[in-house]
């Protein structure tokens, strides 16, 4: 073997399904995967399906009521509630044993309400850093996502792309990153960085 390289795999979803008729604590897990949503019925009138998908994949047709979120991890959950006047519920996320989220006491829970349409709004929920867990004021059927406000990775700022007539000192700026310590600048005389060098 002369070389190698790697990729993430992409996989399906995890779905669970639950017919709800007393008031308990359920958890979407199901057989060897979960979807990390935990559901707590106060009362139910008569049996509910509640179904929670976790997909391993940024949402399609992502769009922002407000502010703006660059750093979109690539997962989105989905709930299904076959009557919302018949149950009354919290949910909650346990981001806790989803073990590639770093800093999750910056990450926001977004939703919107129709799977694939529509814009995403930040969720009024309230966020356990001792639990890393995301609290739901209520059951609601939407999608669901998780973001950063900040990009994942650093976005050169100044001097901007393709910039000519820049000075011998210019001033180097980029948009900070969700997560990092600290950056590495590279430079070049050519675009695909063949010569870089590290300052």
């Amino acid at each position: 073997v002369t070389s190698f390289r790697v990729s993430k795999s992409t996989m399906g979803m995890a779905g669970c399904y639950s017919a709800i008729s007393t008031p308990g604590t359920y958890d979407f897990s199901c057989d060897d995967s979960t979807t990390y949503m935990q559901v707590k019925v106060a009362s139910v009138s008569q049996t509910v399906g509640v179904s929670v998908e976790r997909h391993n994949y940024q949402p399609f047709n992502i769009g922002f009521a407000g502010d703006i979120y660059c750093g979109i991890l690539p997962m989105r959950w989905v709930i299904r509630v076959d009557d919302t006047t018949k149950i009354s519920a919290q949910a909650s996320l346990n981001i806790a044993s989803m073990g590639s989220i770093e800093a999750p006491e910056n990450i926001k829970l977004l939703y919107r309400i129709t799977e694939g349409q529509g814009t995403f709004k930040e969720l009024k929920s309230t966020y356990s850093s001792s639990m890393k867990r995301f609290e739901l004021p209520q059951l609601s059927p939407g999608e669901y996502m998780l973001a950063y406000q900040e990009c994942i990775e650093p976005i050169p700022t100044m001097p901007a792309n393709a910039s000519v007539e820049v000075s011998l000192a210019p001033i180097l700026a980029w948009k900070a990153a969700a997560v990092a310590e600290a950056y590495n600048v590279e430079i070049s005389e050519s675009a695909d960085f063949s010569d870089a060098r590290r300052i």
